[in-house]
């Protein structure tokens, strides 16, 4: 199996691989150098994002999908008591969390001007969406319930960012309690230590 990443948040493949210790080969897409758009990574990736995967003649692009079959393949998910619990707050980072967040750090960082309405509208919608995942853990250790799982992995890695969407974490104590903690996690430092630092 063959994993195509990047060092955004694009890193969520690489948390599942560490938790689990699946061996995989890394590729690494220098989007800075805008390799997602050649030919060879657009045949797997028809979007022209990462991540992606390789896995024999299977390839599947979107982060979501990803999580969702590696969790069917490693983990036997379909039979899984929660698995629509969980589901539903992978499916939340991916159409809720994801964009704003994304929206929010574009308008911020690499839009030519300063357009203040889609700077307020991205950030009001950011801490909509931060409320709404405190609210939840405040009643669960992770996201996905009483256990770490594909919902925490897909989500973990746009609260990294946190600071770029000028969110201030303090007022979100158990959104920041769950993301400290999920900090120290061995598989997710090693997977913050060992990919994000390369050039």
């Amino acid at each position: 199996m063959e994993v195509f990443y990047a060092k955004t948040n694009g890193m969520k493949p690489l948390l599942f691989l560490s938790e689990h210790e699946i061996p995989a080969k890394l590729t690494f897409v220098d989007v800075k150098n805008r390799e997602q758009f050649s030919e060879n990574f657009l045949k797997i990736s028809p979007n022209n994002k990462i991540p992606a995967i390789k896995d024999g003649d299977l390839t599947i692009f979107e982060s979501g999908g990803i999580l969702e079959y590696f969790a069917d393949r490693f983990l036997d998910f379909r039979d899984h008591p929660d698995r629509y619990a969980i589901l539903q707050w992978l499916y939340w980072q991916v159409g809720g969390l994801a964009p704003m967040g994304g929206q929010n750090h574009f308008f911020r960082e690499f839009a030519p001007e300063a357009i203040h309405f889609a700077i307020e509208r991205y950030t009001q919608e950011c801490n909509r969406l931060y409320g709404v995942l405190d609210r939840h853990l405040a009643n669960h250790e992770f996201v996905s319930g009483d256990e770490y799982h594909i919902a925490d992995m897909a989500i973990y890695p746009w609260v990294w960012y946190y600071e770029l969407h000028h969110i201030d974490l303090k007022q979100y104590g158990h959104v920041r309690r769950w993301f400290e903690r999920l900090s120290r996690r061995p598989s997710i430092e090693q997977v913050y230590r060992d990919y994000m630092a390369e050039s």
